[in-house]
């Protein structure tokens, strides 16, 4: 079900205990493009909006809420002011993420008057059509002493991450019984393995220890794949990381002696190995690695008039007053979330039949991921236009997903 409205507004007129979950990437307070939804004083910060996202939420609900670096705090403490109990911080790595961060050497010398217009690297923004596309737009050498000392200085990382916030709503008495009860609070770890090696199982014998007691034993399961960790990666940020890690190769430990950590004096077990003992691969093998591909972005908008988001509330084919960073499509939503992690998100957390509410539903992924898993799916949406996509893509993904190119993510 999809909703056009205000999400606090929406929120207040539902019942208590309704909700089963809510998986969202709501605005995160930084003036993105300009925009006033993604003002400072937006509702994703207030407490009084997470206590009525608490309120709908049965007991042992999650909410998986992505955030900005530089303002996830403020929704988190909010959420926890209002009552939820913060559990993890997930974060989800990437590597595409362009660095904003101007040369101070040359902004020095342009507060002097020393610099003129350098040109530009693209050529559709309103009001700059004077402007030639240079070939190469060069570093810029300092002119001035002061530039040529802060010369190579800037004011920002590149951004290469996003955090997502995982929290649940309290419940009386313990997990288990809680589990009995709401069928919630638990989290979905065989679901979400990550890789497809088979983790062997392992057994522990009877044995009578050194100080006289007995240690009983037990058999772990076989599994398929890794525990699944808070770390998420895309393709570029896998990649960097194993070219550190480099490849390792299938092992096992072998004890040293016959030394036991209880008995034989005191004497602890020691263990040697000459090859990994988790498997061959590089380092990313341990996380789940996800990426949007342009296929998976306009899927089912393919009838849509194209369009381009841009910088102050405006939509243009070309640009807008700000300018734009992000490409024409018949999607122009421009902070679209990738379906193979959103579908992780919502195994993590949730049962088939449950219901998940997104209160800032944008262009729908999180619906998608969630029709697609057999949950039921509430999105919130108050721009009418991204409401019409949510409700396109879902439907298509839903119809012919097997026509449409798969997302480019891989597990393992």
């Amino acid at each position: 079900m999809i909703v056009q409205s205000d999400s606090l507004e929406w929120l207040k007129q539902q019942e208590a205990d309704s909700i089963d979950h809510i998986i969202t990437d709501p605005p995160y307070l930084i003036d993105f493009m300009a925009k006033k939804w993604d003002s400072k004083d937006n509702v994703a910060g207030s407490v009084d909006y997470w206590k009525e996202a608490l309120r709908v939420c049965k007991a042992g609900s999650y909410a998986l809420v992505f955030g900005h670096s530089r303002t996830h705090h403020r929704v988190m403490t909010a959420m926890e002011d209002a009552g939820w109990d913060i559990r993890d911080c997930l974060m989800w790595v990437q590597g595409q993420g362009f660095p904003k961060s101007h040369e101070l050497g040359a902004k020095i010398d342009k507060a002097k008057g020393l610099l003129g217009h350098r040109g530009k690297r693209v050529k559709h923004q309103v009001g700059q059509e004077e402007f030639d596309k240079p070939e190469h737009i060069a570093k810029h050498e300092p002119i001035s002493a002061e530039a040529k000392e802060w010369s190579g200085w800037g004011e920002n990382l590149k951004p290469a991450y996003e955090p997502i916030i995982m929290a649940r709503k309290p419940f009386k008495g313990s997990l288990t019984n809680n589990v009995l009860t709401n069928k919630l609070g638990a989290l979905n770890i065989d679901a979400c393995r990550v890789g497809t090696e088979v983790m062997p199982s392992h057994t522990t014998k009877t044995e009578t220890t050194g100080i006289g007691w007995e240690k009983h034993g037990y058999t772990t399961p076989e599994a398929i794949g890794r525990h699944p960790a808070n770390v998420i990666l895309d393709e570029e940020a896998a990649k960097s990381l194993d070219e550190q890690s480099g490849i390792t190769k299938d092992g096992t430990w072998n004890r040293t002696d016959g030394a036991r950590p209880f008995g034989n004096e005191g004497k602890k077990t020691n263990y040697q190995t000459t090859k990994s003992p988790k498997g061959s691969g590089g380092a990313s093998r341990f996380f789940y690695v996800a990426k949007v591909s342009a296929k998976e972005r306009n899927f089912g908008c393919e009838e849509r008039e194209i369009k381009q988001e841009t910088g102050g509330g405006g939509l243009t084919e070309m640009g807008g007053a700000f300018g734009s960073i992000k490409a024409k499509g018949h999607n122009h939503h421009p902070t679209l979330k990738p379906i193979e992690l959103m579908k992780w998100l919502v195994k993590l957390v949730s049962k088939e039949g449950q219901t998940i509410l997104d209160p800032f539903m944008g262009s729908g992924s999180t619906g998608i991921a969630v029709e697609l898993l057999g949950r039921n799916f509430i999105g919130v949406e108050m721009d009418a236009d991204y409401c019409d996509i949510a409700e396109r893509r879902i439907t298509a993904w839903k119809e012919k997903q097997n026509d449409c190119e798969e997302p480019t993510s891989q597990v393992g």
